[in-house]
């Protein structure tokens, strides 16, 4: 299913990223990270197929908290992205 996704939506725009929770990241990850034979490893782990995910969001308006979402988890999010 993730690579007929991938396949189907080649490039994902997310709005209030900062308002995605950590499940949400997962999802994009796999529809949007490169196909490795590796099924055992995170979905963060993968790389990013060039130019596949755009975000656009700002953690200090972030008001699903609660959710799990916030500053903190921003961070390995951004970490991921910084390698890619």
């Amino acid at each position: 299913m993730r690579k007929a996704l991938s396949k189907r939506y080649r490039h994902i725009l997310i709005d209030e990223f900062q308002d995605t929770d950590p499940l949400q990241i997962e999802i994009l990850w796999l529809i949007c990270g490169e196909h490795s034979g590796k099924s055992d490893c995170s979905p963060l782990e993968r790389p990013l197929q060039p130019g596949a995910l755009f975000l656009v969001g700002d953690p200090k308006q972030a008001i699903y908290r609660f959710r799990g979402v916030g500053i903190g988890f921003q961070n390995p999010t951004q970490m991921c992205l910084a390698q890619n």
